[in-house]
């Protein structure tokens, strides 16, 4: 009987506990919901020349940032080969 007493009083506090972590993440998402509904409103209020512009900035910024990783990319691939070509050289003497 105490076995079962003991055991019906951990999953009370397992789902108190259970129950408090829920309301800490609904006031959170709640908080974030009101700050999502403020920056909504600001970006109703953005004339659409502004928004377009806004864009154009913003793509042609990753089109330089995609040709810069790609060269990047092509320059580390040509110096590990070099230097494995000299390590190997290097080693084998």
């Amino acid at each position: 009987m105490d076995s079962l007493i003991i055991e019906l009083s951990e999953v009370a506090r397992e789902r108190e506990e259970s129950v408090k972590k829920i309301e800490t993440d609904l006031a959170n998402l709640q908080s974030r919901e009101t700050e999502m509904k403020e920056r909504i409103g600001n970006l109703k209020k953005v004339p659409l020349p502004v928004a377009e512009y806004f864009a154009e900035l913003t793509s042609q910024g990753e089109k330089r940032s995609a040709r810069r990783d790609y060269l990047l990319f092509g320059a580390g691939a040509v110096v590990s080969t070099v230097i494995t070509i000299i390590l190997k050289l290097v080693f084998e003497i």
